[in-house]
């Protein structure tokens, strides 16, 4: 995914339409709560865009997007014995974050299945919910930005295309 957690601004970052760039230019600390409030309006509309894209695809696929069945497989699968054997050998540990977060959904699953009533599919609230989780995680996490630099694109020589 192409997006950008940082906070900072940078030379090339366009104004967005609708702020008041130009008036606060003079004042550091006002251009500084905007930039604040600007990236978290960013991050905002990064968040309700991905919850879109989740609705859309959990439609399309046809999958059930809030499973308890398929989140307590995970769970259980997370706790076998060849699941730690294989984390033992590959990190040197006990892989309990993976189990922490698969058990984390299983009760995030419990929690909304049996609270919410399912006579109107257009307006699932079960859904909505687990889409909006499921679009903030992705966020959370890091991307690839966090450890590689972007690398300058150099023109081709124009002998090449002969």
């Amino acid at each position: 995914m192409f997006w950008n957690k940082t906070t900072s601004s940078s030379s090339d970052e366009q104004p967005e339409p609708h702020s008041n760039h130009n008036q606060n230019e003079g004042l550091s600390s006002s251009t500084t709560e905007e930039g604040v409030t600007r990236s978290e309006g960013e991050l905002k509309k990064k968040i309700d865009h991905e919850q879109l894209f989740q609705r859309v695809n959990s439609k399309i696929s046809g999958n059930e997007p809030l499973s308890c069945m398929k989140s307590f497989d995970k769970l259980l699968g997370c706790y076998s014995v060849s699941s730690q054997i294989k984390s033992i050998y590959r990190f040197g540990d006990l892989d309990y974050d993976r189990c922490k977060i698969s058990f984390n959904d299983f009760k995030f699953c419990l929690n909304t299945k049996y609270n919410f009533d399912n006579s109107d599919p257009e307006n699932d609230q079960q859904s909505l919910r687990w889409n909006l989780r499921k679009s903030e995680k992705i966020f959370e996490g890091p991307n690839s930005q966090d450890v590689w630099d972007a690398r300058p694109i150099e023109p081709l020589e124009p002998t090449l295309f002969k």
